[in-house]
């Protein structure tokens, strides 16, 4: 469902009025993004339980979790990289105008 929001982004967003190649001219994808369990704390490794000092009852944990992961092929486990989603990448690669890639030219072994 993500995903298919993604490239309807870069391929026939809502309320375009007149041409995809005009309107909109800036468009954004959010690159990395992560829930964990429950838990709506960032994984900083600041979004811990043990540093909480008033209302911890429903204090909920987010251990810390590195961003960056060089074999991410854009959705993994809790992780959301869109940024280094294929399917995602073409599509934007279509409203800027280029030809499609490959994972392979991406250096993505997906």
């Amino acid at each position: 469902e993500h995903r298919e929001f993604e490239v309807k982004l870069f391929e026939n967003p809502n309320g375009i009025q007149t041409s995809n190649d005009v309107d909109y001219p800036i468009r954004l994808v959010l690159s990395s993004y992560y829930w964990q369990g429950n838990s709506k704390g960032l994984p900083d490794g600041l979004s811990d339980c043990t540093n909480c000092e008033v209302n911890c009852e429903s204090c909920q944990t987010t251990v810390k979790w590195d961003a960056y992961d060089k074999t991410s092929c854009g959705y993994d486990d809790e992780y959301t990289r869109p940024h280094r989603d294929l399917e995602i990448v073409n599509a934007m690669r279509g409203w800027m105008g280029l030809e499609a890639t490959t994972a392979a030219d991406l250096g993505l072994s997906c």
